[in-house]
């Protein structure tokens, strides 16, 4: 079993939290220590919905319109608003500071997940995503493993080597032909420690590097798991049907063709028979997806489709 935790294994967390269950049963079902949970929740949370003030963090911030609330009222008489005041901390004397860290995620299970007053709470909100938490990861992994790891005298001994080579014409792939056994490195690391200037030898001393275009690389994006998909994974999925095997299946799809073709076919197909139907919709849009089961509904009637479709699943596009 490995150290790390894969995306199903962040998967599962997700699903056992929106469950409400406790670390030591998640930990129990990924053979894991409830420690290992506890600390991959607190480091891969994301906050989001907080209110982000250098100075003050109050909830009340943009609505707060208080003035001379200290003791200097008999004094002068403040023309400003105290929540912008730099003499004094509002904080320290205003009786409806509240800030917005919420202490309950200082505790198990350190997200706002089935907490009761989730969509009423004004602080700040933590939630665990697996997909967002394992982008993290990999991003963390791979940075860890940037830089040279190989010692000073080693990469003098390697420059002296290279330099002499290089000069006379020879590629990299050319020296590591001749001399793979004194180099004991690969031909991609040698390349990194040339673009880190880690030898003598340039970019500009290999010819045919210097031909080719840089390569850009582009943000990938992850996909954020929103509220509507909890409970709706394919995981969730899988045990529903562990706990109802007798229930039909129907499995819904979409057959694309060329790319600006617009029409579109939509299949629903009924496991246990066999049995698709088949409908030719002007477009990929839900709107159109959603007139197909509109109509579906209006022919049956509710009791009818609902006999029907007990269980619907999406499946990937096909083009």
């Amino acid at each position: 079993m490995s150290k790390h935790l894969t995306l199903t294994d962040r998967a599962i967390i997700e699903k056992y939290l929106a469950q409400d269950m406790s670390f030591s049963f998640i930990a129990k079902r990924l053979n894991r220590s409830a420690t290992t949970i506890s600390r991959e929740i607190k480091n891969h949370r994301c906050f989001v919905n907080g209110f982000r003030y250098t100075s003050n963090d109050c909830i009340n911030y943009r609505s707060c319109l208080r003035r001379n609330i200290c003791d200097q009222e008999s004094i002068y008489t403040c023309s400003h608003r105290c929540k912008t005041c730099t003499e004094f901390d509002c904080k320290s004397l205003c009786s409806q500071y509240i800030s917005a860290h919420c202490p309950l995620l200082d505790k198990p299970p350190y997200v706002c997940t089935r907490c009761p007053n989730e969509k009423t709470c004004k602080r700040n909100h933590a939630y665990y995503t697996a997909h967002r938490a394992h982008a993290e990861y990999v991003k963390e992994l791979s940075s860890s493993r940037k830089g040279i790891r190989t010692s000073p005298e080693r990469l003098l001994e390697l420059n002296d080597l290279l330099m002499p080579l290089v000069n006379k014409g020879q590629s990299i792939n050319h020296i590591f032909a001749t001399h793979s056994d004194e180099i004991r490195l690969s031909k991609k690391t040698i390349y990194n420690y040339i673009d880190q200037s880690a030898f003598r030898v340039r970019n500009i001393d290999l010819p045919k590097k210097v031909r080719y275009k840089q390569r850009h690389s582009h943000e990938v994006l992850m996909k954020f798991d929103y509220q509507y998909r909890k409970g709706r994974t394919y995981t969730d999925f899988t045990s529903f049907m562990e706990q109802n095997p007798k229930l039909p299946i129907v499995e819904m799809d979409t057959v694309i063709g060329a790319r600006n073709s617009g029409k579109v076919l939509l299949t629903i197909l009924f496991r246990d028979t066999n049995f698709m139907l088949i409908f030719l919709l002007p477009d990929k849009s839900h709107q159109s997806v959603l007139h197909v089961f509109d109509k579906l509904t209006s022919l049956l009637g509710i009791e009818l489709f609902r006999k029907l479709f007990p269980v619907r699943m999406r499946k990937h596009v096909i083009r």
